[in-house]
């Protein structure tokens, strides 16, 4: 947390776009700048702008949108951390769009369609689905700020641990595996027993887990 807390803003900013998007999408702006809205939990968007064709260290941290809580943001963001940003905008899949503001948000009543629904969050009280992930998933990784968010084995008894300790955390479902996320900064992934777990892709900066970066909205 020390380490997040004395970054500039804009690296803040980005860090947590990069370790928390579910999702991403872009478009040029009428005065040619690239204009990259990362989709976070909750419905919100983390904005991020730079000139087409600039470097790296062009990357600005622009406008935090969210339901009733907009945030306007204009940060410097470093070439360390606008590596993430160029890494994600390479390998997700090119749409055009024309400029204007961050696409629409889904109607939270409507139902969401297989293409976007990447994960789903397992409620506390649902034990008897619990009990089955506790047998089948007991290959356990933790991810950290403090290693880089390299996979390190952990106990799986200390993730659950967590999970049962920390109100904010939560168990959430994904494409092969299952996660216990403490915070933005610390989750554990949960595997069957010799599965491959994915890797992550350091893009010569930061380290964001791929199967993150290369989602569509």
């Amino acid at each position: 947390m020390d380490r997040i807390a004395s970054m500039p803003l804009g690296d803040s900013l980005a860090s947590t776009a990069l370790t928390d998007g579910i999702g991403s999408t872009f478009d040029l702006t009428t005065d040619r700048r690239i204009r990259l809205a990362i989709h976070l939990d909750d419905d919100t968007f983390q904005i991020f702008t730079k000139p087409v064709g600039s470097e790296e260290d062009q990357w600005r941290a622009g406008d935090f949108t969210a339901p009733g809580r907009d945030c306007p943001f204009d940060e410097a963001v470093s070439a360390e951390w606008g590596r993430g940003l160029s890494y994600v905008l390479r390998t997700r899949r090119r749409r055009t769009l024309a400029p204007g503001p961050p696409p629409a948000r889904r109607d939270p009543a409507a139902p969401p369609s297989q293409e976007r629904r990447l994960m789903r969050t397992i409620a506390r009280n649902a034990t008897r689905q619990i009990a089955k992930i506790k047998a089948e998933y007991s290959d356990c990784r933790k991810r950290s700020l403090d290693h880089d968010f390299a996979s390190t084995p952990a106990d799986a008894s200390a993730a659950w641990a967590a999970l049962a300790t920390y109100s904010s955390a939560r168990l959430h479902e994904w494409r092969d595996h299952y996660r216990i996320s403490v915070h933005s900064n610390l989750w554990y992934e949960l595997h069957r027993p010799g599965s491959k777990p994915e890797e992550l892709a350091t893009a010569n900066g930061p380290r964001v887990l791929r199967s993150r970066l290369k989602l569509t909205m």
